[in-house]
């Protein structure tokens, strides 16, 4: 596993698409949340997505195995919850 994983595939934030105008060469942009026309331009947010290293992944199972009251083999759902709430309070930390 690498040391900090980066979400390569992005979805599209908006679409764009071309209005003429009397001027071809400088084209009025109307924005869209979704593809409306054919020639619709896909936009994308210009931050990368950072993920979690592989101590921070430890630590979550740290976290979830030793600092929790739940134990995998009593209550394996309530585990997987703290074990989720803590990766996604660090993702959220590191991708405001």
């Amino acid at each position: 596993m690498s040391k900090e994983l980066v979400k390569n595939v992005q979805e599209p934030v908006a679409y764009r698409y071309p209005v003429p105008r009397l001027n071809p060469e400088r084209p009025e942009w109307h924005y869209t949340m979704t593809k409306t026309k054919p020639d619709s331009q896909p936009l994308y947010a210009s931050r990368k997505w950072i993920g979690l290293d592989d101590d921070e992944v430890h630590q979550a199972f740290c976290h979830a195995e030793y600092e929790t009251p739940y134990s995998w083999d009593e209550d394996p759902e309530a585990w997987c919850k703290a074990f989720y709430n803590y990766v996604e309070a660090k993702l959220r930390e590191k991708n405001q």
